[in-house]
């Protein structure tokens, strides 16, 4: 799991960036109304582009799913803060009900997914 949250904001990148593509070819599509092998490679790439796109949505999902599951409120909120809000240790630390100094959130988040396996 750990792997797949270290994607996780590189992952939604990725979405933004196949949306832009699928868009983009629909437009080229529009343009070659009458070269059949063009439209044909033009729409296999597309399809690929939404595999490709089902596949990251999943793994976000699980992603979502895990975070969602952790029974601790207080841990669910760092690995919130972190992964989906893209925030830092530093930022996390004012957030939460307890003080904290960032390195202490960091190695709490850690003892998890350590705990985890």
């Amino acid at each position: 799991m750990k792997e797949i949250l270290k994607q996780y904001r590189q992952l939604h990148k990725e979405i933004k960036d196949i949306k832009y593509r699928i868009q983009t070819l629909e437009k080229i599509d529009k343009g070659f109304e009458r070269d059949t092998r063009y439209i044909l490679h033009i729409n296999k790439n597309k399809e690929l582009l939404i595999e490709r796109y089902n596949l990251i949505i999943g793994m976000l999902n699980k992603i979502e799913k895990f975070i969602t599951n952790i029974p601790d409120s207080e841990l669910r909120q760092i690995f919130s803060y972190y992964y989906k809000d893209n925030l830092t240790w530093n930022e996390i630390a004012p957030k939460l009900a307890k003080v904290y100094i960032p390195d202490s959130i960091r190695r709490k988040h850690d003892r998890y997914l350590a705990d985890f396996k």
